[in-house]
C-alpha cells in the first residue's frame, strides 16, 4: 500500500508535468479521427520510475543496503528512461515518412537519418546491455533477453494505432505472466510501483483523451520483456522472442490494423478496447 501511494503521488507530479509541458510546447499531434491531442503522455512512466529510484537510492544509502544498488535492480530504471526519452523525441520530431524498420533504412539509404532508425538502433543497444545483466552475462540468455526487451518493446509500439490497443495487450500479457510464470519478488515490486501510472494511462488512451505515444508504448513493451526475462524459463522465452520475430516480419508488409478489421472476432474485441 505504500508503494502504491508514493507512486499515486509521483503520479500526480508526472501528470502535471506532462500536461504543463504538453501546453508550453504546443505537443499536440492529430490522432487516428484527426482530433488533435496531447502526445507522449506515456512519458509519465519515465518520471515516475526516475523519482521512485532516486527515493529508492537515497533508502538505500541511509540503510547501508549496498545489494539493494546491484546491477540488476538499477538495470530497470536505466532502461526505462533510456526507451522513454527516446520515445519522446520520436514523437516529438518524428515523422511519418517511413514505416517499419525497412522503412527507415530506406530514408538511410537516401542520406535522411529518421529518429525511427536511431530510436531502434540506441534501444537495441540498451535492450542488449539490459538483457545481459539479467542474464548473468550468459551469452545465449543475453541474446534472448535483448531480442525479448526490443521487439516487445517494438511490438507495443506497432499496436498503439488505436487506442487502448497496446494498454490492453500490456494488461493482458501481465495477466498471463501472473497466471503462468512465475514473477521474482523485484518483478512485482517494479510493477506495483508502476501500477498506478499504467492504469491512469490506460484510462485516458482508452478515451483518446491523450496520446500515448512511443514514450509510452516503447516502455511499457520494454517493461513487459524485462518482467517476462525474470519470470520465464529461457525455452519459453526462445518461443515467445520467435512468435514476436513472426509478427515482426508481418508487419514490416502488411498492416496490423487492416489485419484487424478484416477479421470478425479480434475487430468486435478491437472495439471494446477503445474509442473507434
Amino acid at each position: 500500500m505504500l508503494i502504491l501511494a508514493v507512486s499515486g503521488l509521483f503520479t500526480w507530479v508526472a501528470v502535471k508535468a506532462m500536461r504543463f509541458a504538453c501546453r508550453k510546447w504546443k505537443l499536440e499531434r492529430p490522432n487516428f479521427q484527426g482530433r488533435k491531442i496531447p502526445v507522449g503522455f506515456g512519458f509519465i512512466l519515465t518520471i515516475v520510475t526516475v523519482l521512485i529510484c532516486l527515493l529508492s537510492t537515497v533508502l538505500a544509502l541511509k540503510s547501508g543496503d549496498s545489494d539493494a544498488l546491484s546491477q540488476a535492480v538499477l538495470a530497470f530504471p536505466v532502461t526505462v528512461l533510456i526507451f522513454g526519452v527516446i520515445g519522446l523525441i520520436d514523437d516529438i520530431y518524428g515523422t511519418r515518412e517511413a514505416g517499419g524498420f525497412l522503412g527507415h533504412i530506406g530514408l538511410l539509404r537516401q542520406g535522411k537519418l529518421s529518429t525511427g532508425f536511431m530510436k531502434a538502433v540506441i534501444g537495441g543497444i540498451i535492450a542488449l546491455g539490459t538483457g545481459t545483466v539479467m542474464a548473468g552475462y550468459d551469452i545465449t540468455g543475453s541474446l534472448v533477453n535483448a531480442l525479448l526487451i526490443a521487439l516487445s518493446a517494438n511490438l507495443l509500439n506497432l499496436l498503439d494505432l488505436r487506442p487502448g490497443r497496446a494498454v490492453s495487450c500490456f494488461w493482458v500479457w501481465m495477466i498471463a505472466l501472473a497466471a503462468f510464470a512465475k514473477p521474482s519478488d523485484a518483478t512485482w515490486f517494479a510493477f506495483a510501483a508502476l501500477f498506478v501510472p499504467a492504469l491512469w494511462l490506460t484510462v485516458q488512451d482508452r478515451s483518446a483523451r491523450i496520446m500515448l505515444g512511443d514514450a509510452g508504448s516503447n516502455v511499457l513493451g520494454a517493461m513487459l520483456g524485462m518482467f517476462t526475462a525474470c519470470s520465464v524459463g529461457i525455452t519459453g522465452r526462445i518461443v515467445i522472442v520467435v512468435l514476436l520475430i513472426c509478427i515482426h516480419l508481418y508487419a514490416e508488409k502488411y498492416s496490423i490494423s487492416k489485419f484487424i478489421e478484416k477479421n470478425r472476432i479480434l475487430r468486435k474485441v478491437d472495439r471494446m478496447l477503445g474509442v473507434r
